[in-house]
């Protein structure tokens, strides 16, 4: 049934039988909506009003049977796109950088949170290009808010992401008027690599148990980057470091930086265990770099001088004897050379008394005389 009035208003209203309104629109011209009635085959009614131009400002849900459930919410600025009246929440998420460039197996990942229940749920994932789509086994678990959750995730190729390709996941729900839809592709823009330093512990840190190592990643854009330690070339579980989400690298700078931290062992880092912090971002000429914690030579130093190795003992035996004849050796040539230098001092004093004391031409025929 369609009507319209004098003031170009137009009415929809569509019924079925005796399972309650199914769709009834108000519209005004230029206005925006005014009034949307409705309800599913549980008699649930529902009731919708607006302003013009200010987007959805209430939304009220009625209950008029069981199973309807009240929902109360507003917002703003989103004018007429997002007619659903649930606070149901959709996120894609990228695939892991170590997952795109090094084991070659990404995964992009959708994620719905508060659900109001589980009935009717459905998630579908779409992407551009035609082919065939794998996605993992849809998880829905219930919260302790008695709100649900549900995860999926899709395989895709390195291939694919690179070239741009657009993935999209879409959510239905008895709750949703119309599903929701979110997408993600690959950034396109600028791309800089990350410089990367690893800091060796502090020497204060040496009176303790435990030493810190810190890998600095700066100067990079996409943000996306992944930051993982390795122990003697195996992987280091991830709980057992920490690395902070990307920051800018300063107020009107366009790129970004992490910071990633990991507490080891003073004895394993003494013992000669190799510490690696491992970077990849597609800004990298082979999508990935490394850069190995190095030790301080004073601490390695030190460290040898602790050590009770039997041949090194024997070692720095020879060295000290060694040097303590080269000390007796200098000090008995400086005892030779100044004793001949006091006797020639000595014999030259002497010898000017005595030709003070001869006169004349004795004093004359002494200084002809040879010495």
């Amino acid at each position: 049934m369609v009507g319209v009035t004098g003031e170009g208003r137009r009415t929809v209203v569509g019924v079925t039988s005796g399972e309650g309104w199914v769709t009834m629109v108000g519209v005004t011209s230029g206005e925006g909506w005014v009034t949307m009635v409705g309800g599913n085959s549980k008699g649930c009614k529902m009731v919708v009003g607006s302003t013009s131009g200010e987007g959805w400002v209430t939304m009220v849900g009625l209950t008029s049977g069981e199973g309807c459930k009240m929902v109360v919410g507003s917002t703003s600025g989103e004018g007429l796109d997002n007619p659903n009246l649930s606070n149901i929440f959709l996120y894609v998420l990228p695939p892991n950088m170590a997952d795109l460039y090094i084991t070659r197996n990404p995964k992009v990942h959708c994620l719905v949170t508060n659900l109001p229940s589980d009935s009717g749920f459905q998630l579908f994932w779409i992407k551009e290009k035609p082919g065939l789509l794998n996605p993992d086994f849809l998880d829905l678990q219930e919260q302790f808010n008695g709100t649900y959750t549900a995860t999926s995730s899709l395989t895709i190729s390195t291939q694919d992401w690179e070239a741009g390709e657009r993935f999209t996941c879409m959510v239905k729900h008895e709750d949703l008027l119309v599903p929701l839809n979110k997408s993600i592709s690959r950034r396109s823009g600028k791309v800089s690599p990350p410089h990367v330093f690893v800091l060796s512990p502090n020497p204060d840190e040496m009176t303790q148990t435990k030493v810190t190592l810190t890998c600095l990643v700066y100067g990079f854009q996409p943000e996306n980057v992944e930051v993982q330690w390795l122990k003697n070339q195996e992987n280091v579980p991830k709980e057992n470091y920490v690395t902070t989400p990307p920051l800018k690298d300063g107020p009107k700078e366009s790129t970004f930086f992490v910071y990633s931290k990991m507490v080891v062992s003073k004895s394993s880092w003494l013992s000669g265990d190799t510490y690696t912090c491992m970077v990849v971002h597609e800004g990298l000429p082979m999508r990935f770099t490394q850069r190995q914690a190095q030790k301080v030579p004073a601490l390695d130093l030190a460290a040898g001088f602790c050590s009770e190795d039997v041949s090194s003992s024997k070692e720095l035996d020879g060295l000290w004897a060694t040097v303590s004849v080269f000390v007796v050796l200098f000090l008995l040539s400086v005892c030779y050379s100044a004793t001949v230098t006091l006797f020639k001092v000595k014999w030259l004093f002497s010898t000017v008394l005595h030709l003070k004391q001869v006169p004349g031409s004795a004093h004359r025929h002494a200084l002809k005389e040879p010495v």
